[in-house]
């Protein structure tokens, strides 16, 4: 996916980022494997298994691990390929492969006596609220998703920016050597658009920053897993089932690991809504876009028409679920309180839809998981508007149905 490069293109050049080297998608992390076990395995059980049978000096570690039900459990191991080889064989251990870099690169409605309207609004937020286009109002019910959570699983999140209201925490950090706050801006964006006062869809939700993009918003597939984990654990931790949602503005090479993690923490009481990727290609190419319990989003522009973009556009597909607002989204960044740009991307469109179902979460009190949830969203959209879609996608445009 061109995450990346297309972010770039849109800082304004006091704003860019230091120039550096990225990773390629895909690009295997040296010495560093990813194990899945089965989930009713001990994971220091398989550990010391491999050490006595390999007779080593020193007992094998897991640099991380991952257990997200008995769906998906694993860890990740930094070793040499013959050694991994040998843990493969034993009978817990169902498949393994190197870590590699990825990219930043879906009730009833409300009743209407409790209707907010933010006039002025940007244009993607009176989009999700008005089903002809034009206008600049955003209406919502005055639940605003207070008593939802979002895990943006991003570059981090500048928590201090007024707008968030107090309501944006930090959570976990999976990057070696940098601080847990944002330092390239993607994140903040993110949750900006997910729950801040202006740009906001859910402005009363909170969001949590999970941190797995580091400073160049590049992250390894193994710090994806880890974050994925810890949202279902956190989850369990306040007992916010059907009122958790995680955002994915993030994403690489179809991957059967990060599938596998993504559609369990799905299936076990995680709201997950994921970008469907900037390549203009079928997003079933895509991780975590061709997960089946994902809600998968694609990007629009002004004009309701899929966005494309020098080299690349919106994904697009039957791997899709909906599209939102994609392009010239205005939202905050990290570099001082209220500073804000607008960028392209589905990066930037996925995050409208988790606000959405943060936002729907609250209006059905938690009852419906990852799937139903994406079903909701689509049953509410808005049908036919969008055009070029792309081959085999649905002609679909978010709404959140408060107006009927």
């Amino acid at each position: 996916m061109r995450f990346f490069a297309l972010l770039l293109a849109t800082v304004p050049a006091a704003l860019a980022a230091p120039s550096v080297q990225p990773c390629q998608a895909n690009e295997v992390v040296p010495g560093r494997w990813i194990v899945q076990v089965r989930g009713t395995s001990d994971i220091d059980s398989v550990l010391a298994t491999a050490t006595d049978l390999l007779r080593l000096a020193q007992p094998l570690e897991a640099v991380l691990r991952y257990d997200i039900s008995q769906d998906y459990k694993g860890f990740v191991l930094e070793a040499n390929e013959s050694l991994v080889r040998v843990l493969a064989a034993l009978p817990d251990v169902l498949a393994y492969e190197p870590d590699v870099w990825m990219e930043e690169g879906d009730f009833q409605a409300a009743a209407q006596q409790n209707v907010f309207t933010q006039s002025g609004a940007e244009w993607h937020l009176a989009r999700l609220s008005n089903r002809p286009p034009g206008s600049t109002d955003y209406s919502f019910h005055a639940s605003a998703g207070q008593g939802s959570v979002v895990y943006v699983m991003d570059s981090g999140i500048e928590i201090r920016q007024p707008d968030f209201g107090g309501r944006a925490f930090h959570g976990a950090n999976f990057v070696p050597g940098e601080p847990i706050w944002d330092e390239f801006g993607h994140g903040t964006h993110v949750a900006g658009t997910i729950m801040s006062g202006q740009f906001g869809v859910a402005k009363l939700a909170e969001a949590v920053n999970i941190k797995v993009l580091n400073r160049n918003n590049q992250g390894q597939l193994s710090w994806f897993l880890a974050g994925i984990g810890w949202a279902y654990r956190d989850m369990f931790r306040t007992g916010l089932f059907g009122l958790s949602v995680l955002n994915l503005s993030l994403g690489g090479p179809s991957n059967a690991q990060f599938n596998a993690a993504v559609n369990a923490a799905g299936r076990n009481g995680l709201i997950i809504v994921a970008a469907a990727g900037n390549d203009n290609i079928d997003a079933r190419q895509i991780s975590p876009a061709n997960a089946a319990e994902v809600c998968i989003v694609g990007g629009t522009n002004i004009n309701d028409e899929r966005f494309l973009s020098q080299g690349g556009g919106s994904n697009f597909g039957p791997a899709l679920n909906v599209f939102v607002p994609g392009e010239n989204i205005t939202s905050y960044l990290h570099t001082g309180p209220g500073v804000a740009v607008p960028w392209t991307g589905t990066s930037f469109a996925a995050p409208a839809v988790s606000g959405l179902a943060s936002y729907l979460a609250v209006l059905v009190n938690g009852q419906f998981d990852s799937r139903r949830m994406c079903e909701f969203i689509m049953e509410l959209a808005t049908l036919g508007i969008v055009r070029r879609p792309g081959a085999g996608s649905p002609n679909l445009t978010a709404n959140n149905g408060i107006f009927g």
